[in-house]
């Protein structure tokens, strides 16, 4: 009997419910695979872009103006920036190097035009763009305070975890006065009368704060196990504070970002949250929870972050697996296909979406392979329009700068994708419940593959005789995309196993596939 197994891209990775409990569509293990529009497709690499950094890049920051779009970027005691032509040093020449290390990092915020840049260890920075331009100290800031993080909520700039001559205040809150139009704030003293400067504790507890970003007209303020609401009321109070959510707060520095619809993500450690200050649901529960639980490594969790993926609608949690010093790893959250994946990252200090100008000769009409429905890239000039927003990766091991989602090799070298799905009780008729107790023989798939004509995915098939026991797996065949449409392979159990996987240079898309069972008896 064949029987069409369906959905096999519509539910993507699930770890935390028991197996018997998932349907055929879903996929106990992948990597490097996306799941988008009911497909299961090989993740696109990344390509070194922009040139050769000056130091190695741990944090970006995306800057316009009217004529052009820089890339900051920031080591542990320099700053550059590009033009995406030309490279400049931007460091302060007054005050000698700046003293962070990759578990504080920057964070940065846009202020009328000035990037304000705060790496915890040093002075709050402004920059005002161009090359040609220094950073320097951060107008009216008191110069023996440092911050923990720097954002901004209308024209006021908020310093949270605050560390006045060497006493740190980890519940501080300090704002500004508003900035002049053009300019940043003029005063952050809290005893003069005459501004809204102020400064205000929250309550211990909670753990300290970490970081805060918009949400709608105010600000998402987190400590470590919770996290606050600031908004704007004016009057002598300027702002007021109150307790949002007691139950989470946020990892770490940069693992928070602004989403759609007035709401926020926050990766809290082993989850991620999605709130609007009011209501709060997980994205991972009973989904990816333990695609992360644990897997963090304890020493440089704080490396973490979000990244947002604007063109594929995509979310990523990156964080340094157990034994990694830089994350290595991404959970992809697919929030228009409400799918769950994971991605192999290089180290990467840090991914930012903005304006990337990389010439690939492959996306010319000229040099251009596969085909329109497999083909992830812009057909034109560029990879990226120049009005599009990309992604833009640092790796601060190598000192590179990648275009994320570029290419099929991971900077020039093959990789490997696969989706893997254990324990199915494949059924002995279509539309019919999985099936756990007979014994069956598969006999052969039926794979839909399409992608890059030639191209070869292996495919592996296993048997087991209970549920999570072992696979014992078949040797793999070779399914030649273009020219096969069968794969000539057994195997006998109550259970099966099946995995699809490449290493090469080429596309694929897995649309579904068929499987050929017969029962062999219960027994």
């Amino acid at each position: 009997m064949r029987v069409p197994i369906p959905g096999i891209g519509k539910i993507g990775v699930v770890k935390d419910i028991p197996v018997e409990e998932l349907s055929l569509g879903a996929w106990t293990s992948a990597k490097n695979v996306r799941f988008h529009d009911g497909a299961a497709r090989k993740q696109n690499g990344y390509a070194q872009v922009l040139g050769t950094p000056l130091m190695a890049p741990y944090q970006l920051f995306p800057v316009a103006t009217s004529s052009t779009f820089f890339w900051v970027y920031c080591g542990l005691a320099k700053v550059a920036a590009t033009d995406q032509t030309s490279h400049a040093d931007i460091t302060r020449t007054t005050g000698g190097d700046y003293s962070t290390d990759a578990n504080v990092g920057w964070t940065g915020v846009d202020m009328e035009g000035i990037l304000v840049l705060n790496n915890g260890g040093d002075v709050p920075q402004q920059w005002t763009p161009g090359l040609a331009n220094d950073l320097t100290a951060l107008t009216a800031w008191p110069s023996t305070y440092v911050a923990g993080a720097m954002r901004a909520l209308k024209r006021y700039l908020v310093a949270l975890n605050i560390t006045k001559s060497g006493t740190n205040y980890p519940y501080m809150l300090k704002w500004s006065h508003a900035a002049p139009a053009g300019g940043v704030p003029t005063s952050w003293d809290h005893t003069d009368d005459t501004v809204d400067a102020a400064e205000f504790d929250l309550p211990a507890g909670g753990g300290f704060l970490v970081d805060a970003h918009s949400l709608r007209d105010g600000l998402a303020v987190y400590k470590e196990y919770e996290t606050w609401l600031m908004q704007y009321v004016g009057g002598l109070d300027v702002f007021r504070l109150t307790r949002a959510f007691s139950s989470f707060g946020c990892f770490n520095k940069r693992c928070a970002a602004e989403f759609f619809s007035g709401k926020q993500l926050v990766f809290t450690g082993d989850d991620l949250v999605l709130h609007d200050g009011y209501q709060a649901q997980s994205v991972l529960e009973s989904r990816g929870r333990d695609l992360i639980r644990g897997q963090v490594d304890t020493t440089h969790y704080r490396k973490s972050f979000l990244a947002i993926n604007p063109v594929f609608k995509e979310v990523l949690v990156c964080f340094p697996e157990i034994g990694n010093t830089q994350p290595n790893k991404a959970l992809v959250w697919d929030w228009v296909n409400q799918t769950i994946g994971l991605r192999d990252l290089p180290g990467a200090g840090h991914i930012e979406a903005g304006v990337v100008s990389a010439v690939d000769s492959t996306e010319l009409w000229s040099g251009a392979v596969g085909d329109w429905s497999t083909d992830p890239a812009a057909w034109g000039d560029r990879e990226f329009d120049p009005a599009q927003r990309a992604l833009l990766m640092s790796d601060p091991v190598n000192t590179k700068l990648y275009l994320l989602d570029s290419t099929n090799k991971q900077d020039g070298s093959n990789m490997t994708a696969y989706v893997e799905r254990i324990n199915m009780g494949f059924p002995l008729k279509a539309e019919e419940p999985p099936d756990y107790e007979t014994r069956k023989l598969v006999t052969g798939l039926w794979p839909r593959i399409t992608g890059t004509a030639g191209g070869q995915v292996r495919v592996y098939l296993g048997s087991q005789e209970v549920v999570d026991g072992p696979v014992s797996w078949e040797a793999p065949e070779t399914f030649t995309i273009g020219t096969s449409d069968f794969v000539d392979i057994q195997a006998e159990g109550r259970l099966h196993a099946i995995r699809f996987e490449s290493d090469s240079d080429i596309e694929w898309k897995l649309h579904g596939y068929d499987v050929d069972v017969v029962s062999v008896g219960e027994h």
